[in-house]
């Protein structure tokens, strides 16, 4: 006995109406001035031609509707590419990849608009470039794509443990040679955390970063010099003999009084740590001769006024 015919049922004809036919020829013909204004390098006039023609497509266009809108999405991404405008380029790329996860061209270009953007964008660039060689194991551009980002990948990585260490907090302040002061305000802050460990501590005055350090501690910027001070605080309290007489040279007396007689705690407080230190440490001997001698009387006689006195409230 014959097994009975299994049913099966024709996809829908899908109608194509006058409507269709008529949108989806403005569209091509715009698509069209957009690839030649492309290829003149008009890359905003194109964007604006695939814009254009991306309207007058609409929903319809018939039963190729949706691949044209995708190879005009693409197209307007490779613009927005070429006009700087990674952002814009990556919304039309998620928008061809929805619809097809396979499109090479949008993969690429969204790819390479992630590359643009950076920072946290990078991860997603390396995901883009991987599932492209995954498709295509030869794509000699996105292998050397790959190789980019993973490059710029890694130096944030350094970054971001540079970020943890002494000596990699000090390496970037010193860099930076007084640009960005926000930046170094923060990794100065990190500092100052860090520093309160005294066997990190130790790593100011192996880095000879203590002139670095001092600088920053009387600069008229309180961000810098509050948590300046204390790094030198710190690092006086962790009996590192060394660090008095560099500071001593590299910190005018004058300011550290001015700086201990502040109205904000944050400042004053550690700024009065480092000259009750200095001036119980063994600089009291003075090896460079009386002018060094006269000078920490009278730290010793400021010390002593500055301990008197209330510190500020907040």
């Amino acid at each position: 006995m014959e097994p009975p015919p299994i049913a099966t049922t024709a996809p829908p004809a899908v109608e194509v109406t006058e409507s269709d036919a008529e949108s989806e020829s403005v569209a091509l013909e715009l698509k069209a001035a957009g690839n030649d204004q492309f290829k003149r390098g008009e890359y905003a006039a194109a964007a604006a031609s695939y814009t254009a023609a991306l309207a007058a497509l609409g929903n319809g266009g018939g039963p190729d509707g949706a691949s044209h809108r995708r190879a005009l999405l693409s197209n307007r991404a490779a613009c927005y590419l070429a006009l700087d405008r990674p952002g814009d380029a990556v919304s039309d790329c998620d928008a061809v990849l929805e619809g097809d996860g396979g499109h090479l061209k949008a993969l690429w270009r969204r790819a390479q608009a992630h590359e643009q953007l950076g920072g946290e964008h990078l991860d997603d660039a390396m995901k883009d470039y991987t599932r492209l060689l995954h498709m295509d194991a030869s794509n000699k551009k996105a292998t050397e794509g790959a190789r980019r980002v993973r490059e710029q990948l890694q130096v944030q990585q350094s970054a971001k443990l540079q970020g943890t260490t002494v000596p990699g907090l000090l390496a970037r302040i010193s860099d930076r040679k007084g640009a960005d002061v926000d930046a170094s305000a923060a990794d100065l802050r990190r500092l100052a955390g860090l520093t309160a460990d005294p066997s990190k501590a130790v790593h100011v005055v192996r880095e000879r970063a203590i002139p670095l350090m001092s600088a920053a501690a009387g600069s008229s910027n309180e961000a810098l010099a509050a948590p300046a001070l204390t790094v030198l605080a710190n690092v006086l309290e962790a009996g590192i003999s060394a660090a008095a007489t560099q500071i001593l040279q590299a910190l005018p007396l004058g300011r550290l009084g001015e700086l201990s007689r502040s109205p904000k705690r944050e400042i004053a407080s550690p700024a009065s740590v480092v000259l009750s230190a200095l001036a119980s440490s063994g600089i009291s001997r003075c090896p460079g001769g009386l002018d060094d001698a006269i000078a920490f009387e009278a730290m010793k006689t400021l010390v002593s006024t500055i301990e008197t006195a209330e510190l500020p409230q907040n």
